[in-house]
């Protein structure tokens, strides 16, 4: 990934690319590993609210995607700086815009691994081949967002059959394409103390354009992955307590969960709201 400053802006995206397989792996078999439903079961038997053992899970996992995406932003910016003997890399705030980034990617792909575990009924072998499965084809239109005449052009059996639209909202589904365009805008600032400013800025334009990538879209892109966190940790926590409620507590049923969901809805989305103002403003005064 550093070695891609040395070549051209095309290969910055494609070393984006390899940081988001790294990443969305490291949060996705975290989730499948760490998914141990015997104690679960054992602690559900005991009376134990689910809710509890659902939230401890989650808060664990915000703590471990801080730390990983720290090790990865202190690994770059370390690295960068041997290799460019530069001081000026070590600026406080594109470490933490780098590790909030990663850090939003692993809980998304975590999120994610979390649900398909729950579907599978916590059935190790069948979470790993969903999640592979699910990585996979979330990346496979990463780079670009296919229009309908690629599609066309690409398939053997879809030519009889118009399944472009489909195909494009399985595709803005995938957290890679959001991730890597964010990733990619960010970290292809442009250097004012280049020595061919008007090449470098002429060369990076070219790069953005060519794979339809957008400086604005940074913070929506943020924020679709904000959003995709918060929808499949409700729907794994609903789903969750539904399979594995006992006699001692219908969690699913209960005007309780209905209440907290309601309240965790509205607390994350006036949260999100406040970052996103917080974040265009400073965008714009700088």
């Amino acid at each position: 990934w550093v070695r891609s400053y040395s070549g051209g802006w095309d290969s910055r995206a494609m070393a984006s690319f390899f940081v988001s397989i790294t990443v969305a792996a490291a949060g996705a078999f975290s989730a499948v590993f760490q998914d141990d439903i015997l104690p679960v079961k054992r602690f559900a038997a005991s009376g134990m609210v689910l809710g509890a053992h659902h939230n401890a899970t989650m808060a664990l996992n915000i703590l471990r995607a801080i730390a990983i995406a720290f090790l990865f932003s202190l690994t770059f910016h370390l690295t960068l700086w041997v290799r460019v003997n530069d001081c000026n890399i070590w600026r406080i705030r594109r470490v933490l815009e780098m590790t909030y980034i990663i850090m939003m990617y692993f809980l998304v792909n975590w999120a994610g691994a979390a649900f398909i575990c729950v579907l599978t009924l916590h059935d190790f072998e069948s979470s790993c081949i969903v999640t592979i499965g699910v990585l996979l084809g979330g990346h496979v239109f990463a780079m670009y967002s296919p229009n309908s005449r690629q599609i066309s052009l690409d398939s053997l059996i879809l030519d009889k059959y118009n399944l472009s639209t489909a195909i494009r909202w399985c595709c803005a589904m995938s957290p890679a394409r959001y991730f890597i365009e964010a990733f990619t805008v960010w970290d292809s600032e442009p250097d004012p103390n280049h020595p061919n400013l008007a090449d470098h800025l002429s060369g990076r334009k070219f790069m953005l354009n060519y794979f339809g990538y957008r400086e604005e879209n940074l913070s929506s892109c943020l924020s679709t992955l904000f959003s995709l966190i918060f929808s499949l940790v409700c729907a794994r926590w609903y789903i969750f307590g539904y399979v594995n409620s006992t006699h001692f507590h219908w969690l699913y049923v209960t005007p309780l969960f209905a209440k907290f969901f309601i309240k965790l809805h509205m607390s994350l989305a006036i949260a999100q709201s406040i970052l996103m103002t917080l974040n265009e403003e400073v965008g714009v005064r700088n």
